[in-house]
């Protein structure tokens, strides 16, 4: 019976969490399925209901996990009540074990435990807008993931929280090469989305965001370096996937985007309006510090990047970003 019991609650928890609403998630259904998470997040934070602690003591249970971090993540972008009943010494323990790997999970649900546990201390401190309790502890697993997890996903949420745990005050080191290294695979590989970002971020936003505050730290002849790196290159061609100017990964020089090949609607759940203009801030920084190398590069009218500052200046695109 207990067996059962255990069946029906996981598959009642899994069935409840797929009907509450993530802001980003591209769904048809987003605005009835954000008032079901505000109707949820209402009865959780109720005074004496214990729904709430059966919730939070079930997230290490295997069966449960996953359905319990996402019924909180959609539930916590609506409730800041919600956030400062989560943000407690218990419940960052249990999702710092999850960053760790510590709960009894086959690999591949691993990485799931530690990808929504990353999304949802990014929209608890973006809620609460101040460090969380053991925030050394999450900071420090978090630069770990980063630069040893290569699955885009872990590196897409991670990177994303180590920008956030920077804004609010903590000091985030990483070592350049490696930094570098990840941002490039997270740029490279698929963007699989478990979780969509918080807050309606981009897949990429955290990772263009992190690699600008790495280079404003770094000398001319790093700066001279990345522009000749394929880094750089990724970067641009990445973006123009975004764009929708090509369609596939990101290739090298010997294919570039054509600007007939765009489609009007951009992918703004890889990159966000505010993560453009991370992106233009990281190129205008590039720009600067290395004029004569950026100019050869402007040169050529049928690069990519010529390509996508052309995309960004169209109609279309403006159009369709006054609606976003």
């Amino acid at each position: 019976w207990q067996l059962q019991n255990e069946c029906l609650a996981a598959a009642f928890s899994t069935a409840v969490a797929a009907t509450c609403g993530i802001p980003g998630g591209r769904d048809t259904c987003h605005k009835a399925k954000k008032q079901i998470s505000q109707q949820i997040a209402e009865k959780l934070t109720e005074e004496g209901n214990q729904l709430l602690p059966r919730l939070l003591a079930r997230l290490d249970h295997p069966a449960f996990y996953f359905s319990g971090l996402k019924l909180l993540y959609a539930c916590c972008h609506v409730s800041q009540n919600l956030c400062s009943l989560v943000a407690t010494q218990e419940v960052l323990s249990s999702l710092i074990n999850n960053l760790q790997g510590k709960v009894p999970l086959a690999k591949e649900a691993q990485v799931q435990a530690a990808e929504a546990s990353l999304r949802l201390l990014s929209v608890l401190l973006l809620q609460l807008q101040s460090l969380p309790p053991q925030s050394d502890i999450v900071l420090k697993e978090t630069t770990e993931l980063f630069n040893y997890v290569a699955t885009p996903s872990v590196l897409s949420s991670a990177g994303l929280l180590l920008t956030h745990l920077s804004q609010y005050g903590a000091t985030v080191k990483l070592r350049r090469d490696e930094a570098f290294a990840a941002i490039a695979t997270a740029l490279t590989e698929p963007a699989e989305l478990c979780l969509p970002p918080p807050m309606e971020a981009g897949f990429y936003d955290g990772l263009i965001l992190l690699l600008l505050q790495l280079l404003s730290q770094e000398d001319a002849a790093v700066v001279r370096e990345f522009t000749g790196s394929d880094l750089w290159s990724i970067m641009w061609h990445r973006f123009a996937m975004v764009l929708c100017l090509t369609k596939g990964v990101p290739v090298m020089e010997d294919e570039t985007p054509r600007v007939d090949q765009c489609v009007p609607e951009p992918e703004w759940n890889l990159i966000s309006p505010q993560g453009t203009l991370f992106f233009l801030s990281l190129a205008l920084h590039i720009f600067q510090r290395e004029p004569h190398q950026c100019l050869l590069q402007l040169a050529q009218p049928s690069g990519v990047i010529m390509a996508t500052l052309n995309r960004l200046l169209s109609l279309d695109y403006l159009e369709n970003l006054a609606r976003t």
